[in-house]
């Protein structure tokens, strides 16, 4: 039995062993949101900001609990990821990437994956299933990143290493498990 809860904010008091397994870990969220995101209410983040969210994130929580956090981009309560990075395939492919990278288990929300759009409530169209009117690189993309993430062990740890750069425009981190090291590199620059 596992009890997922959908709660928005620090779910500490609820994830003691005795309530919920695991929440919808928007603590995730809201930092690739606003790092990535071009809109007013969301590009208030930069690299150095994000590192602190996650950082905070990542003390916030035991690692028993940090393992099973369901960690999405975004959900049926708001609006689709493609909505969020107006439209941008490379901002879109980068928040896959931030999600399958870090520890936890990724969600994604049905479509997202292949570029469905949406605000808020009407983000719950129908599946597209015809191939001919999905993002398929998109779709590859993600694929693609969730064979990595089965590949290399050190994909899915809790822990990791951001590593300092002068470049405001530049996040690096690396994981390590297994004596197995992995490095992502990060370029927000257009």
């Amino acid at each position: 039995l596992f009890i997922l809860g959908e709660n928005w904010d620090d779910a500490s008091p609820w994830l003691k062993g005795d309530q919920f397994d695991s929440v919808m870990n928007y603590e995730f969220t809201y930092p690739v949101w606003h790092l990535l995101s071009q809109a007013p209410e969301h590009k208030d983040f930069g690299v150095a900001s994000f590192k602190n969210s996650i950082s905070r994130l990542l003390v916030s929580y035991p690692k028993n609990v940090a393992v099973n956090l369901f960690n999405l981009l975004d959900s049926h309560d708001t609006s689709r990821l493609r909505t969020i990075l107006s439209d941008d395939d490379r901002l879109v492919k980068l928040a896959f990437a931030l999600q399958m990278s870090f520890g936890g288990s990724p969600s994604v929300y049905y479509g997202s994956e292949i570029g469905l759009f949406g605000h808020h409530d009407g983000n719950r169209q129908c599946m597209v299933w015809s191939e001919e009117e999905q993002n398929t690189n998109l779709k590859n993309h993600v694929k693609r990143l969730i064979e990595l993430r089965h590949k290399y062990e050190a994909f899915k740890c809790i822990d990791l290493n951001f590593l300092n750069v002068d470049d405001a425009n530049v996040l690096i981190y690396e994981k390590v498990s297994n004596n197995q090291k992995v490095y992502f590199v990060y370029n927000f620059e257009n």
